[in-house]
């Protein structure tokens, strides 16, 4: 049987969200859960994926803030992104033994 248009499933499980659902089903989803969840570990994997997207980076650090949740994986992409801020947060968010790998002549007033 052919049909003329697809016909979307309800999308009830997060699995079923992070494999047939839209970006933006994914970020409301994203939005509207807990992080910290262990059942949301593909989301959360999914989400990481999203920050290659410079647009969709600033959605995804948006969502990890509210969850007041840091996330290298999301923080090391604005390097790749040049966001002043995430860089000083990326930093700021780093073990001492490796800012202290720099040296102590490094000066960077990221850090």
């Amino acid at each position: 049987e052919v049909r003329e248009k697809f016909e979307r499933k309800n999308l009830d499980s997060v699995d079923e969200i992070v494999q047939r659902g839209s970006t933006d089903e994914i970020l409301e989803f994203a939005r509207g859960t807990s992080l910290l969840n262990p059942e949301n570990r593909v989301l959360t994997q999914k989400l990481f994926c999203l920050c290659e997207d410079p647009e969709l980076y600033a959605s995804v650090q948006d969502i990890f803030r509210k969850n007041q949740l840091f996330a290298q994986p999301v923080w090391q992409h604005s390097i790749q992104h040049y966001d002043y801020d995430g860089i000083k947060e990326l930093l700021k968010n780093l073990r001492v033994s490796q800012l202290t790998s720099l040296g102590l002549y490094f000066e960077c007033p990221l850090v």
